[in-house]
């Protein structure tokens, strides 16, 4: 019995520590699919570290051909190939959410920076002047390339929004981050004389960034454009996006060679890691909030009335998702070739410097963006969800106020059992669809107030004419007639003809004032008359 015991028990432990061995691995593996492209940047820079000779420019492999042309070209050609013709040009319509995004991303946000880098300096900060130059670089470039739309995507907003700004914002970078970057250096106080200057040289940035940049893209968009099919197959078994960012793992490795070559990378102190860190956080956040603020537009409604106009500007959610990526999030494959280009002059470790702001501003609003997937996508559900009780809810009013209008008006229901004959000598009564329904000629619950002195009144012609000069009833008084039996005299001997009855037809019972007139007239004709035996009177 003891060893069962104990062999039960030792099994009992081996599924326990093969279960946790199963979970803990699922977990690994979900986290490494999520993150490798960190785990990939952290590989990257300690290879650059311990091997700089090699991916340096003028090394072993010649990285300022190989690497910074040609890994440029390979990330730009995939992202052309990647890009779905016919989905940009659906969202090109929607130009207020381009708008949004393109002017907080080159307006706003750089001159965010702008103002905080004077405030710094303003304050004698001790942060290097190169920290100063690479946040004005990082801000002025565009938005990302792919991040922005996986996200996007991921969270259940507009992809095909942000697909269209992601290439649309770097076509338009080419020609918006040079220009940013030559206002910027006009300042002598954040580009002070005698340090490194980047080359101003508008044609030469034009030049380089059309043939790194601009070209692969529109090669690749008529090549997607030509061949649809086999390069969306091509795409997903070569997997586009997983090429596009081992490239530019290697255009960050071969940066970072340059920097530790160069030894750039000593004159960089804690305070200025830890500053470039908290104002990378604040900026980032700063946009993703001037994002959704812009976008979503909050009034207080429960203190004054909403201009319609904000009403209409408001987007939905899914487009403010699109909107907070595109808006908020920069790009290294576009800021490290602008690097490259304005100081291509100055040493190869300036450069390594110049991109270190960005590079934290990536890896950060990635780690960020990852987490806000899950509260949006959290965030459009619920109102997905309250849309859909609020359509039910509508759904079930109209019913409910078209059966009342049925139960008021039998006429609109269309049901022939509906036309009852008012002279049946019976009491009139407030025909509902339930009575029409079920075809019951039984008095309703509720009788009208005038029905025991229509129902003792013989039904002549004569004595209804049915004036047209009465105001309209309520429905409620609509009653249907069917036919109307002809009587050739009055008297003992009446005799009725029951003819093939008419057409149903509607009539209008007169209001009281008239009906009493009527009966009033009745009366007076019967006592003036000895011949004709009239029905009883109406007392």
């Amino acid at each position: 019995m003891v060893d069962t015991h104990t062999a039960s028990e030792k099994s009992t432990k081996k599924d326990r520590l093969r279960n946790l061995f199963k979970a803990t691995r699922k977990t690994a593996k979900s986290l490494f699919i999520k993150y490798w492209f960190l785990l990939g940047l952290g590989l990257v820079i300690g290879l650059a570290w311990a091997f700089p000779d090699v991916g340096k420019a003028n090394g072993t492999i010649q990285a300022q051909y190989t690497i910074k042309w040609g890994a440029v070209i390979v990330i730009f050609l995939l992202s052309g190939l990647g890009i779905d013709v016919r989905v940009m040009l659906k969202t090109i319509l929607q130009w207020r959410m381009h708008l949004v995004i393109q002017l907080i991303n080159f307006i706003v946000l750089p001159f965010l920076m702008y103002g905080i880098v004077l405030m710094f300096i303003t304050a004698n900060a001790r942060i290097d002047s190169a920290v100063y130059k690479g946040w004005m670089i990082a801000l002025s470039t565009s938005t990302t390339v792919s991040s922005n739309v996986v996200m996007t995507r991921n969270a259940k907003g507009n992809d095909s929004g942000a697909l269209f700004n992601a290439a649309f914002g770097n076509v338009l970078g080419i020609f918006m981050c040079p220009a940013l970057m030559s206002l910027f250096q006009q300042d002598p106080r954040v580009f002070p004389p005698g340090t490194p200057h980047g080359n101003p040289n508008y044609i030469n940035v034009l030049r380089t960034l059309g043939f790194t940049v601009l070209l692969p893209l529109v090669v690749g968009q008529v090549i997607r454009y030509l061949f649809s099919e086999p390069v969306k197959k091509l795409a997903a078994k070569l997997r586009f996006p997983i090429i596009n960012n081992l490239a530019l793992l290697t255009l960050v490795w071969s940066v970072f060679c340059d920097g530790v070559a160069s030894n750039a990378f000593n004159q960089m102190t804690a305070v200025d890691i830890v500053s470039i860190v908290f104002v990378d956080i604040f900026v980032y956040v700063f946009g993703c909030a001037m994002c959704l603020f812009v976008a979503r537009a909050p009034w207080p409604s429960r203190f004054m009335a909403e201009p319609q106009w904000l009403s209409r500007w408001r987007f939905d959610r899914q487009d403010t998702v699109a909107i907070m990526y595109c808006g908020a999030t920069k790009t290294v494959s576009m800021g490290i070739p602008l690097i490259n280009v304005l100081y291509a002059e100055s040493s190869y470790g300036v450069v390594g410097v110049l991109s270190l702001p960005l590079l934290l501003y990536h890896i950060i609003q990635l780690f960020i963006g990852n987490f806000q997937v899950q509260l949006l996508k959290n965030w459009i559900a619920r109102n997905e969800k309250k849309e859909t009780a609020d359509i039910v809810d509508e759904n079930e009013k109209h019913q409910v106020t078209t059966e009342q209008q049925e139960e008021d008006d039998p006429s609109s229901s269309g049901d022939p059992k509906c036309h009852h004959s008012f002279h049946d000598r019976k009491p009139l009564r407030r025909y509902n669809s339930r009575n029409c329904r079920a075809g019951s000629s039984s008095q309703a619950d509720v009788t009208d107030p005038m029905a025991t002195a229509f129902s003792s009144v013989a039904p002549s012609p004569m004595i209804f004419p049915f004036p047209t000069a009465d105001p309209p009833l309520p429905a409620s008084y609509i009653v249907p007639v069917q036919h109307e039996p002809k009587y050739h005299e009055w008297g003992n001997a009446k005799q009725e003809s029951h003819e093939a009855a008419p057409t149903p037809v509607l009539r209008t019972v007169p209001s009281f004032e008239s009906a009493r007139s009527q009966l009033s007239g009745l009366d007076e004709r019967r006592e003036s008359s000895s011949t004709i035996t009239g029905p009883p009177n109406v007392k």
